[in-house]
């Protein structure tokens, strides 16, 4: 296998500002760009992004953010697009055409969120050369893994979404495309027989070097309620309506166990809903509810999690990865989590908790009931949650994402081994 040298110059592009993507960024700064040579990598990002990425970092690190990032609202050919052309997204895709065209050689321009661009890259007849990216959503290989499509449309988009990844593994120019599922990687390998899919771990858990203070689970009297806890975006896709029914379908003697706190924003165009469901519940069934509907630093989230005795992260239609699943399983929670997707995934294969069918009520009520009764998840180990957890080292992500030392992102290689295989089922 050919192993290609780092690039002499990368420029880490991103127009986004909103979710992980300033943790994302904090963490490219803190593990990478304070210990590389000045002048290796740039940044070229949104001045929303950049405010909120230096909120997180610490006086020395922001002094080296701002020596590497410009903002693209101040790059003169972003300007010029944005005078004549109103539409967002068509300045975005051509503002990058614009930055490949001029990308000098040996230079690497890698996308910090490829999934917008994933059709451009692959599918226009232009120029490609020295691009990667980090993509979400590596879902073109879930029919491989099992995973059920329903209806025309997520058929579809299913079969594009297969079509464009795999192009992007044959087009020259285009250097890695980094992902978060290691199943992806290994399903490029075997069946496309490339590496130009490489895995990075998730680096949005808690900080390295800092030892869990709560570890142990919270010692509960005989009768007491146990808590349950969602958190982060509250939304149906986030799973919050299914865990709502699925308690609501438990009886009463049952109900009257449970604690259920939930934390976070509301997506708001269901906001309605939600709360209704969650006000039927509370007023119908002998269950105890707290409701904590804000945005909440990591600090609070980590007390919240060292709280409860179990998570829940039923996600419907999940693609990507969870970082409350990564921070329960450091702090030694167990979940009960959808069997679909990424999440699905890494909760069977690191033994996180439970994972059951997020859209059979049914299932989910009956892993709830199951704790309630016993106070323990069959399929929790919370040594293996807590290997899991240190193996999304912000450092080995930023070691890898600032590396072509990764094997060859060209040309096809040989078949792999059988350890190479999905591991995925």
């Amino acid at each position: 296998m050919t192993v290609h040298n780092s690039p002499d110059q990368r420029l880490i592009l991103d127009f986004a500002s909103s979710g992980h993507h300033s943790k994302y960024l904090r963490q490219l700064v803190r593990y990478g760009l304070c210990a590389e040579p000045t002048g290796r990598t740039r940044l070229l990002i949104s001045r929303d992004l950049l405010a909120r990425t230096e909120r997180e970092l610490t006086a020395e690190e922001r002094g080296k953010l701002r020596q590497r990032a410009s903002t693209i609202e101040e790059h003169p050919a972003y300007i010029w697009l944005v005078k004549w052309i109103r539409a967002r997204a068509i300045v975005e895709k051509l503002f990058l055409e614009y930055l490949i065209a001029r990308n000098p050689a040996k230079c690497e321009i890698v996308l910090l969120y490829l999934d917008p661009f994933l059709f451009q890259l692959a599918c226009l007849p232009l120029p490609r050369k020295g691009v990667s990216g980090l993509l979400f959503r590596t879902s073109f290989h879930y029919r491989h893994v099992g995973f059920p499509l329903k209806g025309f449309r997520e058929k579809a988009l299913f079969v594009a979404k297969y079509i464009m990844c795999y192009v992007c593994s044959r087009r020259p120019g285009i250097l890695r495309i980094l992902g978060l599922d290691p199943s992806a990687e290994q399903y490029a390998e075997k069946k496309w027989r490339t590496t130009k899919y490489i895995t990075v771990p998730d680096p949005i858990g808690p900080e390295p070097g800092v030892p869990p203070s709560c570890s142990v689970p919270p010692r509960r009297s005989q009768g007491a309620r146990r808590l349950f806890l969602i958190c982060g975006e509250l939304s149906c896709r986030k799973g919050v309506l299914v865990a709502l029914r699925s308690l609501s379908s438990l009886e009463p003697d049952y109900l009257r166990r449970v604690s259920l706190q939930l934390v976070g924003q509301f997506y708001a165009p269901e906001s309605d809903v939600l709360l209704r469901e969650l006000n039927s519940l509370r007023e119908r069934q002998p269950i105890e509810i707290g409701l904590d509907d804000r945005f909440v630093s990591d600090l609070e989230l980590d007390e919240h999690i060292c709280r409860a005795d179990v998570v829940l992260a039923l996600y419907e239609r999940s693609y990507g990865s969870s970082g409350t699943v990564i921070r329960a399983a450091m702090f030694g929670r167990p979940v009960i989590a959808s069997h679909q997707g990424l999440v699905g995934h890494l909760v069977r294969v690191h033994r996180l908790g439970a994972a059951v069918n997020a859209g059979d009520i049914g299932a989910v009520a009956k892993a709830i009931r199951s704790f309630i009764s016993t106070g323990r998840i069959a399929g929790f180990d919370a040594e293996s949650a807590c290997a899991y957890a240190a193996s999304c080292d912000p450092s080995a992500f930023a070691q890898r994402f600032l590396s072509l030392d990764n094997g060859d992102p060209g040309a096809p290689t040989r078949a792999p081994t059988s350890g190479g295989a999905v591991v995925a089922r």
